[in-house]
């Protein structure tokens, strides 16, 4: 290279960091992707890249570059998913791993730009069908083609699975709101959070769907916990008291509701202390400080209340 070209052209310099300076003074477009085609530091190249800032340029880079320092870079900035997808798949030299990831990170970004703006129209959807499809939508499931390249820990995929939530939430409330209590069963029976089933079988109106998810729903420990929590077939319940469970979880469960709804008379429960236990668990040390853990029966139905005091 000519000392006359280093003179007037000093992007073209060898020192990264002084080539980079030279590319911020620079405003001509067409200078600028002359700089992205010629410089021999990629600091010039990518400096150049990114003060063009046109969407176009950047997917354009990402998909057909053989430079991996441009494609990376590109990748960061690009705001096109199916382009990111296809980034990613790409296998050029020097296209790493740590690249990929970088590339990945801006898919989860791109991603939760997405899902935002879907949890904005949620209100005024209609089409069932389609609201459960968002009301158990699951971003691990969405990105598990990438997975190998998406860090779980990082905060662009903790603000994808926020965004997820808030969308998830957004569909149940308004299943809620359009009175679909099929809609709601359904994602009783799909969600992939705890919290979303929750909302939903507080949600449902029709007290009877409760009672069908239980006999024939396939619902896992904690969603059958939910929906027997809310039940209001007395019958029902006392059934599931005497219902077969290594851990004795359903059964308690049923009692509980039972204890909240009214006794076989209608009326008000009879409680009668059959037992008392003083519980000292605590040590030698908390005296003044342990409980009394008691159970009462209510003397008409049989059903049993603990608790402690």
């Amino acid at each position: 290279m000519g000392f006359l070209d280093k003179l007037f052209k000093p992007w073209m310099g060898e020192d990264e960091y002084k080539a980079a300076r030279a590319v911020a003074k620079v405003d001509d477009p067409e200078t600028l992707r002359r700089i992205m085609a010629e410089a021999p530091t990629s600091r010039a190249r990518v400096a150049a890249m990114v003060k063009l800032d046109d969407q176009e340029l950047f997917r354009e880079v990402a998909l057909t570059s053989d430079d991996a320092e441009l494609v990376t870079s590109a990748g960061r900035r690009v705001d096109d998913l199916a382009t990111l997808d296809s980034v990613l798949d790409r296998d050029l030299p020097n296209f790493i791993y740590a690249d990929k990831r970088e590339v990945a990170k801006q898919l989860l970004s791109v991603k939760k730009l997405e899902l935002d703006a879907l949890a904005s129209e949620v209100p005024e959807m209609d089409d069932a069908v389609c609201l459960v499809g968002l009301g158990v939508y699951d971003p691990k499931e969405d990105t598990s083609r990438w997975s190998w390249y998406i860090d779980h820990r990082s905060y662009q995929y903790e603000d994808l699975e926020n965004s997820a939530r808030s969308l998830r939430r957004a569909a149940v409330e308004r299943l809620a709101e359009l009175g679909d209590d099929d809609g709601l069963a359904e994602i009783i029976l799909r969600a992939p959070d705890d919290s979303d089933f929750e909302l939903a079988v507080s949600s449902i109106r029709d007290k009877g769907v409760l009672d069908r998810l239980v006999l024939e729903g396939d619902l896992h420990y904690k969603a059958r916990q939910s929906v027997m929590a809310h039940m209001d077939n007395a019958d029902l319940l006392r059934e599931l008291m005497g219902a077969k469970d290594p851990f004795q979880i359903i059964p308690e469960v049923a009692m509980k509701r039972l204890t909240e709804l009214p006794c076989t008379d209608g009326k008000a429960h009879e409680w009668v202390t059959i037992s008392e236990e003083d519980n000292n668990a605590l040590g030698p040390y908390t005296e003044g400080y342990h409980t009394i853990d008691w159970v009462k029966r209510c003397r008409k139905c049989g059903i049993e209340l603990k608790g402690s005091s």
